[in-house]
C-alpha cells in the first residue's frame, strides 16, 4: 500500500471527535432516560400510595383483594362511544379501539368475543370458526339441536340459562326452560345470526343491568362426533340446549369493565402526553386517564439523526385493547422501553396496596396494579439546540482535521516522492553523479526527513568521493612504481658502461627495497582486517593507557613536546571494553601522522574525556600544530592509498594506508572517527562507546 493511502488511513482518525460527541450524546441520552424512568416510578408509586388509601374506591371499582371468580370465567366489557348494528357484522365493531377476546379449548370451536356497553344496553359478538355449520331443527324436544350459543344471564334475584339457536341465518331466538321445565322465550335478548368463511358470528343485545351481575357464554358445536364447547360457562354449556336436565348450579362466570369513579380518581394525575392505567388482580383494566399523544419530531425525523443514531433494538409495543394485559408481574414495580413507531415508550407499573400504608405491603392486601406510559421521542436529545451545535461543531473540527491530515499527508508524500526519485536518478546515471548532486532536494523544514535526504546526500558524496579515488588509484600505483622501477633500469643500464659498479648496484638494490616496502605497506591493510577479526577486547583503564603511551612517544619521539590531558571523573570513568593491541596501533598511527605534519619542538596533546550524550561514551583526541587539511581530501581522508605528505625530501615511503588503517579499528569498536582544522593545527577524534564490562573477559595479571 502506497504512503499516501496508510496516511489517509491514519486521518480517519480525525473521524473520533464527531464519534467521541456522539457518544456522549448517547450517553447523555441514557442518563435521561434513566431520568425519564425514575420520574414516571415516582409518579406510579404516589398513585398507588393515594389508590391504597382510599379503600371504598376500590371496592367501587372492583378492585377486590381476592376475585371468587377464575381468570378464564371473566369476559371484559368496553365502553362503546355508539351503539352497534344488530347484524352479525364485525364491521362497525372495527370502529372502536377495541380487540376481541379469543377464547380456546382443547376439542371446541375457536371463538373470538368482543362486549361492549352503551347507555342501557350490553352488547356481545360472538365470531365462531365452525366450517361444518348444522341449524336448529324444528319439532326438537332440545332447546336446540343444532349449533347455538349457551347464556347465563339475568337480573340479580332471577339468573337463568338461555339457548341462542337460529333454524336459518338471521334473527336469533332466546329460550329457556321455567321451574316446570318448559321451554320460554325472552324477548328481551335480542339478535342476529350471520354466516362467514368458515364460521358463523352471532351479535346480541340484552339490558345492561345484566353486566352488573354474573355472566357466561359459551359456544356449542353439535356434531355427529359429538358436542364440543368453548366459552366461559364451562361445562354446564352442554346441557343448556339439551332435553330439560333439571335444576342446574349457577356459573361463576363475571363480566368485568372499567370504572367510572376511578377513572375521574386518575384525572387529577393526568399529564400532557402521559398514560395512567390500573389493573386488576386479574390484569384486566380497571381504569385509565391520558393519552400517548405523538411528540414533536417523532412523526418525521430528520434523516441525518436516524443516520447519526440509529434506533435502540426494542420490542415493539401493544395497545392491549382487549382489555386484558398480559406478562404484568403485579407484585413487583418494573421498568420497560417499547418501540411504537417514530417514537419510544416508556412503561412503568407499581402494585397498589389497600389501606397503604397501615397495613404495610402485605400480598393478602394486594389489589392491582398501577401502569404509567409515556411517548417520547428517541431523538430528543439531538433534537436539542446545545446538542446540535455540538455534534455540528465537533463534526466541522472533525473534517477540517481530516483535512489537513489528508493534506499534510499528500505533502509529506510528495517529498518523500522527490527524495526517491532523486535517488533513483542517482542510480540509473551515475556517471553525472555531480549534476545529480547540485540536484539534490533540500528542505527547509528541518525534520526526519530533511535529516535523512541529507545523510542520502553525504552517503553519495563519499560514493563519487570513493570513485573519483578509484579512477586515480591506477595513476597512483603507476607513480610509485615507476619511479623505483626507473632507478633499477638505469642503475642496471649503467653498470655496462662503468667501471665502478658498486654505486649502481647500491642504487639498484634501494629501488628494490622500495618496491618491497610498497608491496608490504599495501599488504599490511589486509594483515590488518585480519588481525582485526581474530581481536578479543578486554575491559582496561584508557586513561591509564593514554598515560603510558603518552610517556612511550615521549622517548620514541624527542624531537616533539608531548602532553596528557585526561578530564577528572569518578573512578572507573574511563573502564571500557576494548582490544588493546588495535587501540595501541590506532594511537601508534595517530602520532606518527602528527609528528609528521608538525615542526620540531612543537606540542602535540593527547585529551581524554567523557561524551554521554546520550549513551556513555568517551572522547580520545590527537592534536597536533601544523598544515591544515587540504579541503580536496574531504570524505577521502581515510581511503587507502590516500596521502597528503610531501615527498620531496622524505626518504620513507608514505602510501596513505595509515589513516585508512585507523579507520578500520575505528569501525571495529564500532566508534566514530573525523578530523578537523582547530587553532592553526589538525585534531584527529575517536568517540569511542563503552560496551559493559560484564559483556567482556576482564585482563588478568598472567594474560
Amino acid at each position: 500500500m502506497k504512503l499516501t493511502r496508510q496516511l489517509a488511513l491514519v486521518s480517519l482518525a480525525a473521524l473520533i471527535l464527531p464519534w467521541a460527541a456522539l457518544q456522549s450524546l448517547h450517553i447523555f441520552d441514557n442518563l435521561l432516560r434513566e431520568g425519564q424512568t425514575a420520574a414516571l416510578q415516582a409518579t406510579a408509586n404516589a398513585i398507588a400510595a393515594r389508590l391504597g388509601g382510599d379503600s371504598q374506591l376500590l371496592t367501587r371499582a372492583g378492585l377486590g383483594t381476592n376475585p371468587a371468580t377464575d381468570r378464564s370465567r371473566e369476559l371484559y366489557v368496553h365502553s362503546l362511544p355508539s351503539p352497534p348494528q344488530l347484524d352479525g357484522r364485525a364491521a362497525d365493531w372495527s370502529t372502536y379501539p377495541l380487540a376481541p377476546l379469543a377464547l380456546t379449548s382443547s376439542d371446541g370451536p375457536q371463538v373470538q368475543l368482543r362486549a361492549g356497553l352503551y347507555r342501557n344496553k350490553l352488547y356481545l359478538l360472538l365470531q365462531v370458526a365452525d366450517p361444518k355449520r348444522q341449524f336448529h331443527r324444528q319439532g326438537s324436544d332440545q332447546l336446540a339441536s343444532g349449533d347455538h350459543l349457551a347464556l347465563f344471564a339475568g337480573e340479580a334475584t332471577n339468573e337463568r340459562y338461555y339457548a341462542i339457536r337460529a333454524p336459518l341465518p338471521g334473527e336469533v331466538q332466546a329460550l329457556y326452560r321455567d321451574s316446570a321445565g318448559l321451554a320460554q322465550t325472552d324477548y328481551r335478548i335480542r339478535g342476529f345470526w350471520h354466516e362467514t368463511d368458515g364460521g358463523y358470528a352471532v351479535e346480541l343485545s340484552m339490558p345492561a343491568g345484566w353486566a352488573q351481575n354474573r355472566l357466561a357464554v359459551s359456544a356449542v358445536d353439535k356434531s355427529p362426533a359429538g358436542v364440543s364447547h368453548t366459552g366461559t360457562l364451562g361445562e354446564l354449556a352442554p346441557l343448556v340446549g339439551g332435553t330439560d336436565p333439571g335444576v342446574l348450579p349457577d356459573t361463576y362466570g363475571r363480566l368485568v369493565s372499567d370504572s367510572a369513579s376511578l377513572n375521574q380518581a386518575l384525572k387529577a394525575f393526568s399529564d400532557a402526553n402521559l398514560r395512567i392505567s390500573v389493573l386488576d388482580k386479574h390484569q384486566w383494566l380497571r381504569g385509565q386517564s391520558g393519552a400517548l399523544r405523538q411528540s414533536p419530531g417523532s412523526p418525521a425525523t430528520p434523516w441525518y439523526l436516524r443516520l447519526l443514531k440509529p434506533r435502540r433494538t426494542l420490542p415493539e409495543w401493544q395497545d392491549f385493547a382487549s382489555g386484558q394485559w398480559p406478562n404484568m408481574d403485579e407484585g413487583q414495580t418494573q421498568a420497560h422501553w417499547y418501540r411504537h413507531g417514530n417514537a419510544d415508550i416508556a412503561q412503568v407499573s407499581a402494585p397498589v396496596y389497600r389501606n397503604w400504608p397501615e397495613s404495610g405491603a402485605v400480598e393478602s392486601q394486594r389489589a392491582g396494579l398501577v401502569v404509567v406510559e409515556q411517548r417520547i421521542n428517541p431523538w430528543r436529545i439531538i433534537d436539542n439546540r446545545a446538542a446540535r451545535n455540538l455534534l455540528g461543531l465537533t463534526l466541522g473540527a472533525g473534517l477540517v482535521l481530516l483535512a489537513l491530515l489528508v493534506g499534510y499527508a499528500l505533502w509529506l508524500s510528495l517529498r518523500i516522492r522527490r527524495l526517491s526519485r532523486a535517488a533513483q536518478l542517482a542510480e540509473d546515471n551515475r556517471e553525472a553523479l555531480n549534476q545529480t548532486l547540485t540536484q539534490w532536494p533540500s528542505y527547509r523544514v528541518n525534520d526526519e526527513l530533511a535529516e535523512l535526504s541529507d545523510q542520502y546526500r553525504q552517503l553519495l558524496e563519499q560514493v563519487r568521493a570513493h570513485t573519483d579515488y578509484l579512477k586515480t588509484l591506477t595513476s597512483k600505483l603507476a607513480h610509485e612504481l615507476r619511479t623505483p622501477l626507473a632507478v633499477v633500469n638505469s642503475s642496471l643500464d649503467n653498470l655496462h658502461h662503468s667501471h665502478d659498479p658498486a654505486p649502481y648496484i647500491q642504487r639498484a638494490r634501494q629501488g628494490t627495497q622500495r618496491l618491497s616496502s610498497l608491496v608490504n605497506a599495501m599488504t599490511e591493510a589486509s594483515r590488518m582486517e585480519a588481525s582485526i577479526a581474530s581481536a578479543e577486547r578486554e575491559e582496561i583503564d584508557l586513561a591509564q593507557l593514554l598515560s603510558d603511551m603518552s610517556a612511550a612517544y615521549q622517548d620514541a619521539y624527542p624531537n616533539q613536546r608531548f602532553t596528557c590531558e585526561i578530564e577528572p571523573h569518578s573512578a572507573g570513568a574511563y573502564h571500557c571494553a576494548v582490544a588493546p593491541e588495535l587501540l595501541v596501533q590506532l594511537l601508534d598511527k595517530l602520532v606518527d601522522n602528527a609528528t609528521s605534519f608538525s615542526a620540531d619542538n612543537t606540542t602535540i596533546t593527547l585529551r581524554l574525556g567523557r561524551a554521554d550524550n546520550p549513551e556513555p561514551q568517551l572522547l580520545l583526541s590527537v592534536h597536533n600544530q601544523g598544515p591544515p587539511l587540504p579541503a580536496e581530501l574531504e570524505g577521502q581522508l581515510f581511503n587507502s592509498l590516500t596521502s597528503s605528505r610531501p615527498q620531496s625530501g622524505d626518504k620513507q615511503l608514505h602510501l596513505g594506508l595509515g589513516l585508512y588503517i585507523v579507520d578500520l579499528i575505528a569501525r571495529y569498536h564500532e566508534a566514530k572517527i573525523w578530523g578537523e582544522n582547530i587553532d592553526g593545527g589538525v585534531t584527529f577524534y575517536l568517540l569511542l562507546p563503552i560496551k559493559a564490562p560484564k559483556l567482556v573477559p576482564k585482563r588478568t595479571e598472567d594474560s
